[in-house]
């Protein structure tokens, strides 16, 4: 029988990718999702099971632990949460309410027999970014709510890992084509880019923030790594960075869409973060080594450029 996978969060970005992928590597893929209904029929028409649920509450939770114990989930991955900084700034508690996983790894204790790994989606923003670099085993002092709360998402997990096992991968700023079923309601930052360059309009784009970009592909290509052969975090618990293998700033990820889609890079403004007021800190530099998470997983993270190439802009892009 295939190995079945429960995606909490299915109708996001990440869930997406990760729905279809799960799917077309021959796996079982039931989804939780909260109100994109769109998405939810589109996972259902790709061969997923779909079920509305908000993992936040206690009524949810169960409904979603419930759906991985019928299937028999071998893998559980939450990708649900609140990921816009500002929003998280402008309420720390719905931020928390909405980042921590502690409701559902009970409900899932609660599954007599149950097994699964829990992987959960965490960020590079737990880092302070005040330098180059930084490796799992680095102090984690976050500057904004949403580093904050998926903090203390992570302590919840490393508290309540399941028999099965838990890892956390802490994901820097996913790239990749368009959500694959539905729209997720906001723009994406590679396509931001082309579209812009496309119209000739000048853009500005900061020269000093730094992120290692990670390629969407590569988390379904980690879930098989973590549930698989190779047997990550077996009955206990693992934080690994999630980035690609490149420390780029905006400016930088700017000028290889340009590259990758045959355009001109005149748009292109530099400009420093300082001169945007976002309404929340933002680290300025949390490139990650994600080198050891490569030899855990046994692949290689995309490279930016490659990926964009090979992956979101086939054929110079529109």
């Amino acid at each position: 029988m295939a190995k079945a996978a429960l995606v909490v969060g299915g109708s996001g970005y990440l869930g997406q990718h990760l729905t279809r992928a799960l799917i077309g590597g021959g796996w079982r893929v039931s989804v939780t999702y909260r109100s994109n209904e769109d998405a939810a029929r589109a996972a259902r028409a790709a061969g997923a099971a779909a079920v509305r649920c908000d993992v936040a509450t206690d009524e949810g939770a169960s409904a979603a632990a419930a759906e991985a114990e019928r299937v028999g989930a071998a893998v559980v991955i939450n990708c649900a949460a609140l990921s816009q900084p500002r929003k998280c700034q402008e309420d720390p508690q719905a931020a928390r309410a909405a980042n921590s996983p502690a409701r559902l790894l009970r409900a899932l204790a609660a599954v007599e027999g149950a097994t699964p790994v829990f992987v959960h989606i965490s960020t590079d923003q737990v880092y302070k970014g005040d330098r180059a670099v930084w490796a799992v085993g680095d102090a984690t002092e976050p500057v904004n709510a949403y580093g904050e709360t998926k903090l203390a998402a992570e302590d919840d997990v490393r508290e309540a890992a399941p028999p099965g096992g838990a890892v956390v991968l802490r994901s820097s700023i996913i790239y990749g084509p368009e959500a694959p079923l539905a729209s997720v309601g906001r723009p994406l930052f590679v396509q931001f880019v082309e579209g812009a360059l496309r119209k000739g309009e000048p853009t500005s784009f900061f020269d000093d923030e730094w992120r290692c970009p990670v390629y969407v592909g590569d988390f379904a290509r980690a879930i098989e790594a973590i549930a698989g052969a190779r047997g990550v975090a077996r009955g206990g618990f693992e934080v690994y960075n999630f980035g690609g293998p490149e420390r780029l700033s905006r400016v930088d990820m700017a000028r290889a869409v340009a590259r990758a889609c045959a355009l001109s890079e005149a748009a292109i403004v530099e400009a420093s973060a300082a001169t945007v007021d976002r309404g929340v800190a933002s680290p300025p530099d949390i490139s990650m080594d994600s080198r050891p998470t490569e030899e855990a997983l046994g692949f290689s993270m995309a490279r930016f450029e490659d990926a964009l190439r090979q992956h979101v802009f086939v054929g110079g892009g529109a």
